[in-house]
């Protein structure tokens, strides 16, 4: 994946699987579902307070992760 190449939702859960985390793991820490963890990988759902946390937690910012999410609605 280079800097030009839209991070995709496989992407994202490879990034956290290589850090050993789970969706599963990532809902019981932040106190949500495993579905709106999900949605939220998937771009299906926006939540920015865990878009952020799911980017740092794969060590990268929140706009580059999302960045095709926040091409879809056109803004940040």
């Amino acid at each position: 994946m280079t800097s030009t190449q839209s991070i995709t939702p496989a992407d994202i859960q490879y990034l956290l699987k290589k850090r050993g985390l789970t969706q599963r793991a990532l809902a019981k820490k932040y106190g949500k579902s495993e579905m709106t963890i999900s949605d939220i990988i998937r771009f299906q759902r926006t939540s920015l307070d865990l878009m952020e946390k799911i980017a740092s937690e794969i060590g990268m910012d929140m706009k580059t992760v999302f960045a095709e999410r926040f091409r879809r609605v056109g803004t940040y």
